[in-house]
């Protein structure tokens, strides 16, 4: 139980509620009051605390790259992307966040698989799997070689030629 919290509810009626306390059972809330609980057990000081629901990142993805350009983490093995992705989920859970959809990438379904049977530490994962894209179009990785591939333009405006560059 967490005595003498301010919860910050989202609620509009009630937004902040002050000298409140939460009796946690497991990862389930049972209690809120701001009298005295029903249930007893561990207390825990929260005086000067805050508490807020989850928040929830509706639209992410588990690329796990250290580049701004989301295409270059396809360059990266497989298992390097679900390590670093499984890292960024865990520090999004110590900010809050309790639940992510992840949109498109390699590593998301089995970063949600390691943390739903207790492998790892992050917030529940809705994973969708690979992206989808249009042959040619963002994120098409369909023939992306393990050297970086960049577009030029060879012909016309429409035709796209792709030259391997990198080390």
């Amino acid at each position: 139980m967490i005595e003498d919290v301010v919860i910050l509810s989202w609620d509009r009626a009630e937004p902040v509620v002050e000298g409140a306390a939460v009796v946690v059972q497991g990862p389930r809330i049972v209690e809120v009051t701001t009298g005295r609980p029903a249930r007893s057990g561990r207390r825990i000081a929260g005086r000067g605390a805050f508490l807020m629901p989850g928040l929830i990142d509706a639209h992410m993805h588990c690329y796990g790259s250290r580049h701004p350009d989301p295409l270059v983490a396809w360059l990266d093995s497989p298992a390097l992307s679900a390590l670093r992705a499984g890292v960024d989920v865990s520090r999004m859970l110590r900010m809050g966040v309790t639940t992510v959809r992840d949109c498109g990438s390699r590593a998301g379904v089995a970063v949600g698989r390691a943390i739903a049977e207790g492998s790892g530490q992050g917030p529940q994962v809705f994973a969708a799997n690979m992206g989808i894209a249009a042959t040619g179009w963002q994120a098409d990785i369909a023939a992306v070689p393990l050297v970086q591939v960049r577009g030029r333009e060879s012909g016309g405006a429409h035709d796209r030629t792709p030259a391997i560059t990198g080390p």
